[in-house]
């Protein structure tokens, strides 16, 4: 068959449809998967376990058992030995609540403790290179330490990653083997 011949002039405007098409099922994968919601990752560091997703990485800061940064959000986790903090009446007859009171306190942090969906929890915010921050606090008991897990976004965001936070929170796993 002679393909020059059976498309003749008509060569142009085919590929100008074709390529059109292509584009706009581009265009349209592009939009669904920036539309999907990330997926999710768990991350694993000394005991301690959480879902996040996919757009974080950990990151090494000093005095954290672990911390993992997004493009929106930051999740610090620190764990204080109930040894380290005897001194402040602190042991493995704290509840939560008085940890976090304790934690309120000595930080001088604006805020009260409260239980929301089952967690002890505080809120604050915090200036940093002038840009505004909102932290939620959530404390977890262990068999020998407390540890405290702060989610953080710009001030700005806030409101609309507290669902986003309260579900991260909810995947938290505490090893109790004393890891």
């Amino acid at each position: 068959m002679d393909w020059a011949g059976f498309f003749g002039r008509r060569t142009p405007k085919v590929l100008v449809i074709l390529g059109a098409i292509t584009i706009a099922l581009l265009v349209t994968l592009r939009i669904v998967v920036s539309l999907s919601p990330p997926r999710e990752q768990t991350f694993s560091k000394d005991g301690f376990t959480i879902t996040l997703t996919e757009d974080f990485y950990e990151k090494n800061y000093m005095h954290h058992i672990a911390y993992y940064e997004s493009k929106t959000a930051m999740v610090s986790v620190v764990k204080d030995y109930f040894s380290a903090l005897a001194e402040f009446g602190v042991s493995g007859d704290t509840s939560p609540r008085e940890y976090a009171d304790l934690i309120i306190e000595v930080n001088n942090i604006q805020s009260e403790s409260a239980e929301k969906n089952d967690l002890v929890i505080f809120e604050y915010t915090e200036t940093v290179s002038e840009t505004e921050f909102s932290y939620l606090a959530v404390v977890f008991p262990g068999d020998e330490a407390f540890w405290l897990v702060q989610f953080c976004s710009e001030s700005e965001n806030f409101e609309k990653m507290t669902d986003d936070f309260f579900k991260w929170a909810d995947s938290v796993r505490i090893d109790m083997t004393g890891a």
